[in-house]
């Protein structure tokens, strides 16, 4: 079973779901802008994640 991370932190991990939203907003425009909407939206989805992940830490 895995450790309720507000036990461990005392605080929900409000960057990572942010990260991942504000950077498939951003993967999406510049996918769109550069004609590959599908490569930008998971690309940025997946940078904006790592990025929030790492700021929860």
């Amino acid at each position: 079973m895995s450790e309720d991370p507000k036990k461990r932190t005392g605080r929900t991990p409000e960057y990572t779901g942010l990260g991942l939203v504000f950077g498939a907003g951003v993967g999406l425009v510049f996918g769109t802008a550069f004609g590959n909407t599908a490569i930008g939206l998971i690309f940025g989805a997946g940078l904006g994640l790592v990025i929030g992940a790492g700021l929860d830490q």
